[in-house]
């Protein structure tokens, strides 16, 4: 009887270190699984941005860009043109009601050369 008391124990023993083990070995098995998805995810990420199809064109790309720029060039110039002419209208009001504020379109014409040469 005794023997077979120290016989279960050894065994429990023995299955526990060996659960330790199995234990250790999945932690590492989770760590390499991380590694793999994050390295898939990158693989994945860097595939759409580089797709196997239609390169694309950059100088037409360059292109696109500049003409948008000086679109937005173009509406900033008329959008500080529009706040400058409120402004002195509501400072011109505020001095006399009667007087009317008139800029011209040489101003806004300036505006506009001024934000494309910058």
């Amino acid at each position: 009887m005794q023997y077979a008391l120290e016989s279960a124990n050894s065994n429990v023993n023995e299955l526990e270190a060996e659960s330790g083990q199995l234990l250790d070995e999945i932690k590492d098995l989770k760590k390499s699984i991380s590694t793999k998805s994050k390295e898939l995810a990158q693989l994945q990420r860097l595939n759409r941005v580089t797709p196997d199809g239609p390169s694309i064109n950059i100088s037409d790309e360059i292109e696109r860009i500049k003409q948008k720029t000086a679109v937005l060039r173009a509406e900033n110039a008329q959008m500080a043109f529009e706040l400058k002419r409120m402004e002195q209208k509501s400072y011109s009001d505020s001095l006399s009601p009667t007087s009317t504020l008139t800029l011209d379109e040489d101003e806004l014409a300036a505006h506009i050369l001024r934000s494309k040469l910058h």
